[in-house]
């Protein structure tokens, strides 16, 4: 989905802000899951798939020459998929935030039952 997204703002076809926001969100997601790990997985949610296959339709209407209101659809569509893809992107920052709170003090608990 990358390059596609890169090569159709290179071609002037796509914003670069919003290749920018896709590929900033989509590595933002998978080093947050790198530094959570070690507390617990973060699963895709439903608004992630939602957000993939947004995203996926959108891309296949930017590659086609569509005109009229076909190229106003895709338009919207891409909105769609800029505005999932922000939404999402804070639910997994909110999800990691909550996992790692439980696991620090899930931690502590089994620490300090240790000490006991």
């Amino acid at each position: 989905m990358g390059r596609r997204l890169i090569c159709l703002s290179a071609l002037g076809d796509l914003p670069w802000w919003v290749t920018g926001v896709i590929l900033g969100r989509e590595l933002g997601i998978t080093l947050l899951r790198f530094l959570v790990i070690r507390y617990g997985v973060i699963p895709a949610s439903r608004g992630g798939k939602l957000k993939t296959l947004t995203q996926g339709v959108a891309v296949g209407m930017y590659v086609l020459a569509l005109t009229g209101w076909l190229a106003t659809l895709r338009f919207w569509v891409m909105a769609a998929a800029v505005v999932l893809t922000v939404v999402t992107g804070l639910d997994y920052v909110k999800q990691a935030i909550v996992l790692r709170r439980q696991g620090i003090a899930e931690r502590k608990a089994a620490l300090e039952e240790k000490e006991a």
